[in-house]
């Protein structure tokens, strides 16, 4: 049975013509869908850890408590055992990239603030990150060329306008 029809509406029978048109544009977004999910990224698992092993030398800062040291333990991925690690602020070490990576980007803490938006609802931020640690990769500057405090000693020359 068919819907009553209203007034300005004029239905028509499909034809071969609308039914082919209607095919090739389903076909089409099937096609930009497979292209779409081809290139999606597949992570490869291998060569991150890979990756993550790779050695690095550099030197160890301890921002939180200068010449301290710091221990901690990390497992990177399934299947890697859980390695202890303790560290001395500005002494230079040899590390896997991945604990590299950690000391870098997690050792911080936030600090909150509030926000009171114009409406006058109140919200929590995070104002500021204090980092606790840091590693400073050594593959440009030579150990010989570092300053006590442990960054290289830089000169700054001003140059004269002609």
């Amino acid at each position: 049975m068919k819907p009553p029809l209203q007034k300005g509406i004029v239905m028509k029978e499909n034809t071969t013509e609308q039914i082919s048109n209607t095919e090739k544009s389903v076909s089409s977004s099937k096609s930009f869908r497979e292209i779409k999910e081809t290139s999606k990224k597949k992570i490869d698992l291998k060569y991150l850890r890979e990756k993550d092993r790779e050695p690095v030398k550099g030197m160890f800062k301890y921002y939180e408590l200068p010449g301290g040291m710091l221990e901690f333990s990390l497992k990177l991925h399934d299947g890697d055992p859980v390695v202890k690690y303790s560290l001395l602020d500005g002494e230079v070490y040899t590390l896997p990239l991945g604990a590299a990576k950690h000391l870098n980007k997690n050792m911080w803490y936030p600090i909150h603030e509030h926000r009171v938006e114009e409406n006058g609802k109140s919200s929590q931020i995070i104002g500021k990150k204090v980092r606790r640690a840091g590693f400073h990769h050594l593959e440009f500057v030579d150990i010989e060329d570092l300053s006590p405090n442990g960054y290289p000693e830089i000169e700054v020359v001003s140059m004269a306008k002609m």
